[in-house]
Protein backbone atom coordinates (compact mmCIF):
# COMPACT_ATOMS: atom_id res chain seq x y z
CA UNK A 1 0.00 0.00 0.00
CA UNK A 2 1.30 3.17 -0.79
CA UNK A 3 0.34 6.84 0.82
CA UNK A 4 0.86 10.27 -0.94
CA UNK A 5 0.16 13.74 -0.10
CA UNK A 6 3.71 14.00 2.16
CA UNK A 7 5.41 16.25 -0.12
CA UNK A 8 4.42 20.05 -0.57
CA UNK A 9 7.88 21.20 -1.91
CA UNK A 10 11.41 19.92 -1.89
CA UNK A 11 15.01 21.81 -3.40
CA UNK A 12 18.68 21.13 -3.12
CA UNK A 13 21.45 23.00 -1.34
CA UNK A 14 24.90 22.78 -2.05
CA UNK A 15 26.59 21.82 1.52
CA UNK A 16 26.05 18.83 4.22
CA UNK A 17 25.56 19.22 7.87
CA UNK A 18 22.54 19.06 10.52
CA UNK A 19 23.16 17.49 13.72
CA UNK A 20 22.04 14.18 14.34
CA UNK A 21 17.28 10.13 26.78
CA UNK A 22 14.52 8.71 29.01
CA UNK A 23 13.16 6.25 32.27
CA UNK A 24 10.11 4.43 32.69
CA UNK A 25 7.48 4.59 35.79
CA UNK A 26 5.25 2.36 37.39
CA UNK A 27 1.47 2.77 38.61
CA UNK A 28 0.48 5.86 41.10
CA UNK A 29 -0.32 4.59 44.50
CA UNK A 30 -4.40 5.30 44.38
CA UNK A 31 -3.88 2.91 41.53
CA UNK A 32 -4.26 5.70 38.64
CA UNK A 33 -1.66 5.74 36.08
CA UNK A 34 1.21 8.85 35.86
CA UNK A 35 1.20 11.05 33.74
CA UNK A 36 3.87 11.25 31.10
CA UNK A 37 5.84 14.29 30.56
CA UNK A 38 8.95 15.74 29.11
CA UNK A 39 12.36 16.78 31.24
CA UNK A 40 13.29 20.27 30.62
CA UNK A 41 16.09 19.81 28.63
CA UNK A 42 14.19 17.11 26.21
CA UNK A 43 16.60 14.29 27.24
CA UNK A 44 13.99 11.59 29.34
CA UNK A 45 10.84 11.43 30.58
CA UNK A 46 8.82 12.60 33.43
CA UNK A 47 6.02 10.33 35.41
CA UNK A 48 3.48 12.36 37.94
CA UNK A 49 1.05 11.02 39.93
CA UNK A 50 -1.78 13.80 41.40
CA UNK A 51 -2.34 16.23 38.48
CA UNK A 52 1.09 16.43 36.45
CA UNK A 53 1.03 18.95 33.65
CA UNK A 54 1.42 16.77 30.29
CA UNK A 55 2.00 20.65 28.69
CA UNK A 56 5.56 21.28 30.71
CA UNK A 57 7.21 19.32 27.93
CA UNK A 58 10.65 21.09 26.91
CA UNK A 59 10.26 23.32 23.50
CA UNK A 60 12.42 20.56 21.76
CA UNK A 61 9.30 18.00 21.91
CA UNK A 62 6.10 18.62 19.66
CA UNK A 63 2.89 17.46 19.96
CA UNK A 64 1.22 15.93 17.21
CA UNK A 65 -0.96 17.58 14.45
CA UNK A 66 -4.04 18.41 15.31
CA UNK A 67 -6.47 15.57 13.53
CA UNK A 68 -4.50 12.97 15.59
CA UNK A 69 -7.05 10.92 17.87
CA UNK A 70 -4.35 8.88 19.47
CA UNK A 71 -4.02 10.18 23.06
CA UNK A 72 -0.60 8.78 23.23
CA UNK A 73 0.36 11.47 20.37
CA UNK A 74 -0.23 14.35 23.28
CA UNK A 75 3.59 13.66 23.80
CA UNK A 76 6.06 12.69 20.68
CA UNK A 77 7.61 9.83 21.31
CA UNK A 78 11.92 10.09 22.40
CA UNK A 79 14.50 9.52 19.22
CA UNK A 80 18.25 9.94 19.03
CA UNK A 81 16.99 13.38 16.68
CA UNK A 82 15.85 14.64 20.01
CA UNK A 83 19.13 14.22 21.43
CA UNK A 84 21.11 15.86 18.52
CA UNK A 85 18.63 18.90 18.26
CA UNK A 86 18.58 19.88 21.92
CA UNK A 87 18.30 23.74 22.09
CA UNK A 88 19.90 23.81 25.39
CA UNK A 89 23.32 22.79 24.39
CA UNK A 90 25.89 25.37 22.60
CA UNK A 91 27.09 23.83 19.17
CA UNK A 92 29.74 24.64 17.56
CA UNK A 93 32.35 23.47 15.14
CA UNK A 94 33.98 20.64 16.60
CA UNK A 95 37.88 20.16 16.08
CA UNK A 96 39.18 17.69 13.34
CA UNK A 97 41.41 15.78 15.21
CA UNK A 98 43.36 12.57 13.83
CA UNK A 99 42.45 10.49 16.19
CA UNK A 100 41.33 7.09 13.65
CA UNK A 101 42.85 6.57 10.18
CA UNK A 102 40.55 7.71 7.50
CA UNK A 103 38.29 10.52 9.36
CA UNK A 104 35.59 9.52 12.43
CA UNK A 105 32.48 10.42 13.58
CA UNK A 106 31.55 12.74 16.19
CA UNK A 107 28.57 13.04 18.13
CA UNK A 108 27.57 16.28 20.51
CA UNK A 109 25.83 16.09 23.58
CA UNK A 110 26.42 16.67 26.83
CA UNK A 111 28.11 13.16 28.41
CA UNK A 112 28.47 14.56 31.90
CA UNK A 113 25.33 16.05 32.90
CA UNK A 114 27.09 19.37 33.60
CA UNK A 115 25.00 21.67 31.48
CA UNK A 116 27.88 22.00 28.71
CA UNK A 117 28.41 20.30 25.44
CA UNK A 118 30.80 17.90 25.25
CA UNK A 119 32.15 15.97 22.16
CA UNK A 120 32.49 12.14 21.70
CA UNK A 121 34.49 10.77 18.78
CA UNK A 122 34.60 7.03 17.30
CA UNK A 123 36.55 5.81 13.88
CA UNK A 124 38.81 3.17 12.09
CA UNK A 125 40.99 0.97 12.73
CA UNK A 126 44.65 1.86 11.55
CA UNK A 127 46.33 -1.14 9.01
CA UNK A 128 49.86 -1.33 9.80
CA UNK A 129 50.81 -2.52 6.70
CA UNK A 130 48.24 -0.01 4.29
CA UNK A 131 47.03 -1.57 0.87
CA UNK A 132 44.58 0.11 -1.58
CA UNK A 133 43.56 -3.48 -1.47
CA UNK A 134 42.59 -3.57 1.46
CA UNK A 135 45.08 -6.79 2.64
CA UNK A 136 46.59 -4.49 5.17
CA UNK A 137 47.60 -5.89 8.66
CA UNK A 138 45.17 -4.59 10.77
CA UNK A 139 46.39 -2.78 13.75
CA UNK A 140 45.58 -2.44 16.81
CA UNK A 141 41.57 -1.25 17.61
CA UNK A 142 40.80 2.14 19.00
CA UNK A 143 38.92 3.17 21.84
CA UNK A 144 36.04 6.06 21.67
CA UNK A 145 37.58 9.30 22.21
CA UNK A 146 35.98 11.94 24.72
CA UNK A 147 36.30 15.62 25.09
CA UNK A 148 34.54 17.34 27.80
CA UNK A 149 33.48 21.16 27.62
CA UNK A 150 33.57 24.19 29.57
CA UNK A 151 31.23 26.83 29.96
CA UNK A 152 33.78 28.56 27.46
CA UNK A 153 33.28 25.66 25.47
CA UNK A 154 36.79 24.79 25.78
CA UNK A 155 37.29 21.11 25.35
CA UNK A 156 39.58 18.69 27.34
CA UNK A 157 40.06 14.48 26.58
CA UNK A 158 38.48 12.08 29.26
CA UNK A 159 39.09 9.39 27.35
CA UNK A 160 40.27 7.65 31.02
CA UNK A 161 36.48 7.63 31.79
CA UNK A 162 36.05 5.32 28.50
CA UNK A 163 36.48 0.79 29.89
CA UNK A 164 36.43 -1.75 27.56
CA UNK A 165 37.76 -4.45 29.52
CA UNK A 166 36.94 -7.17 26.74
CA UNK A 167 40.10 -9.33 26.25
CA UNK A 168 39.56 -8.29 22.42
CA UNK A 169 38.57 -4.48 23.12
CA UNK A 170 38.41 -1.39 21.23
CA UNK A 171 36.67 -0.96 17.54
CA UNK A 172 36.76 -2.21 14.37
CA UNK A 173 35.33 0.03 12.24
CA UNK A 174 32.91 2.56 14.11
CA UNK A 175 30.25 3.31 11.99
CA UNK A 176 27.43 4.84 14.41
CA UNK A 177 27.37 6.49 17.40
CA UNK A 178 23.93 5.63 18.83
CA UNK A 179 23.58 7.74 22.20
CA UNK A 180 20.80 7.86 24.69
CA UNK A 181 19.83 6.80 28.26
CA UNK A 182 20.08 3.30 27.85
CA UNK A 183 19.84 2.21 31.52
CA UNK A 184 17.16 4.83 32.76
CA UNK A 185 19.69 6.23 35.22
CA UNK A 186 19.88 10.02 33.20
CA UNK A 187 22.96 10.07 32.28
CA UNK A 188 23.37 9.45 28.15
CA UNK A 189 25.18 5.87 27.24
CA UNK A 190 26.73 4.89 23.90
CA UNK A 191 25.97 1.72 21.54
CA UNK A 192 28.58 1.80 18.54
CA UNK A 193 27.56 0.04 15.34
CA UNK A 194 30.41 -1.76 14.16
CA UNK A 195 30.70 -1.58 10.64
CA UNK A 196 34.44 -3.88 10.24
CA UNK A 197 37.67 -3.35 8.76
CA UNK A 198 38.51 -6.81 7.77
CA UNK A 199 40.79 -8.02 5.20
CA UNK A 200 38.84 -8.75 1.23
CA UNK A 201 38.73 -12.44 0.23
CA UNK A 202 37.22 -12.79 -2.68
CA UNK A 203 36.56 -9.95 -3.53
CA UNK A 204 33.99 -9.70 -0.55
CA UNK A 205 34.63 -7.98 2.77
CA UNK A 206 30.88 -7.01 4.22
CA UNK A 207 30.99 -9.29 7.01
CA UNK A 208 30.83 -6.80 9.72
CA UNK A 209 32.38 -7.07 13.64
CA UNK A 210 30.88 -6.91 17.12
CA UNK A 211 29.42 -4.21 18.01
CA UNK A 212 30.12 -2.30 21.64
CA UNK A 213 27.92 -0.76 24.29
CA UNK A 214 29.05 1.27 27.15
CA UNK A 215 26.87 1.71 29.76
CA UNK A 216 27.10 4.84 32.48
CA UNK A 217 28.35 3.65 36.10
CA UNK A 218 27.78 5.14 39.15
CA UNK A 219 31.51 5.92 39.83
CA UNK A 220 31.52 8.52 36.87
CA UNK A 221 32.43 6.47 34.08
CA UNK A 222 30.87 3.82 31.41
CA UNK A 223 31.87 0.68 30.94
CA UNK A 224 31.95 -1.41 28.00
CA UNK A 225 28.46 -3.92 28.90
CA UNK A 226 28.19 -6.24 25.90
CA UNK A 227 28.20 -9.58 27.83
CA UNK A 228 26.13 -8.56 30.60
CA UNK A 229 23.37 -6.17 28.47
CA UNK A 230 23.31 -7.78 25.11
CA UNK A 231 21.24 -10.75 24.55
CA UNK A 232 23.84 -11.46 21.55
CA UNK A 233 27.18 -9.76 22.59
CA UNK A 234 28.93 -10.99 19.53
CA UNK A 235 27.00 -10.95 16.91
CA UNK A 236 28.33 -9.66 13.81
CA UNK A 237 26.66 -7.68 11.30
CA UNK A 238 27.23 -4.93 8.37
CA UNK A 239 24.71 -2.60 10.03
CA UNK A 240 25.51 0.46 7.67
CA UNK A 241 22.42 2.26 9.42
CA UNK A 242 21.61 2.53 12.70
CA UNK A 243 19.59 5.04 15.23
CA UNK A 244 17.58 5.06 18.47
CA UNK A 245 14.70 5.13 20.09
CA UNK A 246 11.48 4.06 22.23
CA UNK A 247 10.17 1.79 19.25
CA UNK A 248 7.69 -0.04 21.39
CA UNK A 249 6.50 3.30 23.70
CA UNK A 250 7.26 1.25 27.06
CA UNK A 251 9.44 4.94 27.64
CA UNK A 252 12.92 3.40 27.27
CA UNK A 253 15.38 3.44 24.34
CA UNK A 254 15.79 0.54 21.83
CA UNK A 255 18.26 0.07 18.92
CA UNK A 256 17.49 -0.32 15.22
CA UNK A 257 19.92 -1.46 12.61
CA UNK A 258 20.17 -2.22 9.33
CA UNK A 259 22.07 -5.43 7.58
CA UNK A 260 23.47 -5.18 4.59
CA UNK A 261 23.50 -8.69 3.83
CA UNK A 262 20.06 -9.35 4.73
CA UNK A 263 18.95 -11.37 2.58
CA UNK A 264 20.93 -14.16 3.84
CA UNK A 265 19.62 -14.31 7.47
CA UNK A 266 15.92 -13.17 6.52
CA UNK A 267 15.64 -9.65 7.71
CA UNK A 268 16.96 -6.32 6.47
CA UNK A 269 16.51 -4.45 9.96
CA UNK A 270 17.29 -5.85 13.66
CA UNK A 271 15.70 -4.42 16.35
CA UNK A 272 17.22 -4.63 19.48
CA UNK A 273 14.66 -3.86 22.56
CA UNK A 274 15.44 -2.32 25.86
CA UNK A 275 14.16 -4.35 29.11
CA UNK A 276 14.02 -0.51 30.89
CA UNK A 277 17.32 -1.14 32.87
CA UNK A 278 19.51 -1.34 29.66
CA UNK A 279 19.52 -5.03 28.78
CA UNK A 280 18.70 -5.29 24.91
CA UNK A 281 17.42 -8.33 23.31
CA UNK A 282 17.82 -9.04 19.84
CA UNK A 283 15.28 -9.60 16.91
CA UNK A 284 14.39 -9.30 13.08
CA UNK A 285 11.80 -6.53 12.95
CA UNK A 286 11.29 -6.46 8.99
CA UNK A 287 12.24 -3.65 6.60
CA UNK A 288 13.83 -3.07 3.47
CA UNK A 289 17.65 -2.77 1.97
CA UNK A 290 18.90 0.30 3.19
CA UNK A 291 21.84 2.38 3.67
CA UNK A 292 21.47 5.01 5.86
CA UNK A 293 17.82 5.27 8.63
CA UNK A 294 16.64 7.37 11.36
CA UNK A 295 13.23 7.41 13.61
CA UNK A 296 10.87 9.83 14.20
CA UNK A 297 6.96 9.98 14.08
CA UNK A 298 5.89 11.26 10.58
CA UNK A 299 2.35 10.45 10.64
CA UNK A 300 1.41 12.07 14.33
CA UNK A 301 0.35 8.49 15.78
CA UNK A 302 2.90 8.18 18.79
CA UNK A 303 5.08 5.65 17.14
CA UNK A 304 8.47 5.93 15.50
CA UNK A 305 8.41 5.46 12.28
CA UNK A 306 11.55 4.36 9.95
CA UNK A 307 13.40 6.91 7.09
CA UNK A 308 15.09 4.65 4.94
CA UNK A 309 17.91 6.07 2.42
CA UNK A 310 18.79 2.73 0.01
CA UNK A 311 20.56 3.45 -3.12
CA UNK A 312 18.93 4.51 -6.08
CA UNK A 313 21.39 3.75 -8.81
CA UNK A 314 20.74 0.18 -8.10
CA UNK A 315 17.18 -1.04 -8.98
CA UNK A 316 17.05 -3.40 -6.64
CA UNK A 317 18.16 -1.46 -3.85
CA UNK A 318 16.32 1.12 -4.65
CA UNK A 319 13.80 2.13 -1.62
CA UNK A 320 14.07 6.13 -0.66
CA UNK A 321 11.10 6.85 2.09
CA UNK A 322 8.70 5.67 5.10
CA UNK A 323 7.92 2.75 6.56
CA UNK A 324 5.25 2.71 9.33
CA UNK A 325 5.88 1.62 12.55
CA UNK A 326 2.83 -1.33 13.49
CA UNK A 327 2.66 0.10 17.20
CA UNK A 328 4.58 -2.63 18.58
CA UNK A 329 8.08 -2.19 17.23
CA UNK A 330 7.66 -3.88 13.83
CA UNK A 331 8.48 -2.10 10.49
CA UNK A 332 6.59 -4.13 7.64
CA UNK A 333 6.44 -3.44 4.50
CA UNK A 334 2.65 -3.52 3.88
CA UNK A 335 2.42 0.23 4.98
CA UNK A 336 5.29 2.44 3.54
CA UNK A 337 5.42 5.42 1.34
CA UNK A 338 8.29 6.52 -1.05
CA UNK A 339 10.39 9.64 -1.64
CA UNK A 340 11.54 11.24 -4.58
CA UNK A 341 14.78 9.99 -6.44
CA UNK A 342 17.27 11.73 -7.75
CA UNK A 343 19.40 9.07 -9.51
CA UNK A 344 20.48 10.75 -12.66
CA UNK A 345 22.90 13.28 -10.04
CA UNK A 346 22.15 12.49 -6.03
CA UNK A 347 21.22 8.62 -5.93
CA UNK A 348 23.22 8.14 -2.61
CA UNK A 349 21.32 9.27 0.95
CA UNK A 350 24.92 8.89 3.77
CA UNK A 351 22.55 10.41 6.26
CA UNK A 352 18.99 11.11 7.07
CA UNK A 353 17.34 13.09 9.63
CA UNK A 354 14.36 14.66 10.81
CA UNK A 355 12.90 18.24 12.54
CA UNK A 356 10.17 20.46 12.61
CA UNK A 357 11.96 23.01 10.15
CA UNK A 358 8.71 25.24 9.63
CA UNK A 359 7.33 25.19 13.10
CA UNK A 360 3.80 23.56 12.43
CA UNK A 361 3.79 20.58 14.99
CA UNK A 362 5.11 17.99 12.83
CA UNK A 363 8.56 16.60 11.81
CA UNK A 364 9.72 17.17 8.20
CA UNK A 365 12.72 15.46 6.80
CA UNK A 366 16.43 16.36 5.54
CA UNK A 367 18.41 14.02 3.54
CA UNK A 368 22.37 14.28 2.49
CA UNK A 369 22.71 13.12 -0.73
CA UNK A 370 25.76 12.76 -2.79
CA UNK A 371 26.65 11.43 -6.60
CA UNK A 372 27.99 8.25 -8.03
CA UNK A 373 31.03 7.13 -5.93
CA UNK A 374 30.07 9.94 -3.25
CA UNK A 375 31.08 12.68 -6.32
CA UNK A 376 29.48 15.89 -5.23
CA UNK A 377 27.00 16.61 -2.12
CA UNK A 378 23.68 18.33 -1.72
CA UNK A 379 20.92 18.43 0.65
CA UNK A 380 17.34 17.47 0.28
CA UNK A 381 14.53 19.26 2.30
CA UNK A 382 10.85 17.18 2.42
CA UNK A 383 8.35 19.33 4.11
CA UNK A 384 5.67 17.29 6.07
CA UNK A 385 1.86 18.20 5.46
CA UNK A 386 0.38 16.16 8.00
CA UNK A 387 -1.86 14.33 5.68
CA UNK A 388 -1.72 10.31 5.55
CA UNK A 389 -4.42 8.21 3.42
Amino acid sequence: MKYNQLIKKLFLVFTLSLFSNQSFAEGCPDGSEPVKSVSSDGTYFIFNCGGGNENSSSSTINTSSANSTNAKSKIKPLASIDIENNPNLDFFKPPRYNFFYGGHVWYMADFNVDGNSDIMYIGAIHPDNLSLLGDGTIGKKPFPVLLLGDANNKLKRADKLIIDNREDSGTSLGKRLLVADFNSDNILDFYIADTGAKKIEAGVALTGHRDSYFLSQPNGTWLESSETHLSHPNFKVYNHGGATGDIDSDGDMDVVFSDILGHQVGTYLWCLINDGKGFLKKHKCGGVWTHTLELADLDGDGYLDLILGGDAYDANHDFIGIIFNDGKGNFSQSRYTRLPQYKKKWGNIPEASAADLDNDGDLDIVFSRTGLMYVGTAIQIIENLGHWL
